[in-house]
């Protein structure tokens, strides 16, 4: 429970989920519902669940962005190899398509990036 203060000045005892805005000049917080208009509160909720609605397309598009320079090393490990070692191109190659796929097969709550490979002498 918070205490709060109504639009008529009264001091009460709310929810702590109850929305409210922050005091003037160190004031008691004031209810929402008596300070704005009940259709902007429902514009707001409903961007608040559109904007968590959409964690999972926000999550993986950070993981593209970590997976840029992982691709980049694959690549460039796999043309040192192309010509003279085909143990370590195959390595790298199982690598890349690891990182290629990794978006869409990711979970997202415990998130294991593929194991880079160990270059062989």
């Amino acid at each position: 429970m918070k205490t709060v203060q109504d639009k008529d000045g009264n001091i009460i005892e709310v929810a702590d989920n109850t929305p409210c805005h922050a005091g003037k000049n160190g004031a008691l917080p004031v209810m929402l519902d008596d300070v704005i208009d009940a259709d902007i509160f429902a514009a707001i909720a409903a961007r608040e669940a559109a904007w968590l609605a959409n964690a999972n397309v926000r999550a993986k598009s950070k993981i593209k962005e970590e997976r840029v320079p992982l691709l980049r090393e694959a690549d460039l490990q796999i043309n040192k190899h192309i010509d003279i070692d085909h143990v370590n191109l195959g390595l790298w190659k199982i690598y890349r398509q690891a990182l290629r796929d990794f978006p869409a097969v990711v979970d997202l709550d415990n998130i294991v990036w593929p194991v880079k490979p160990i270059t062989l002498p």
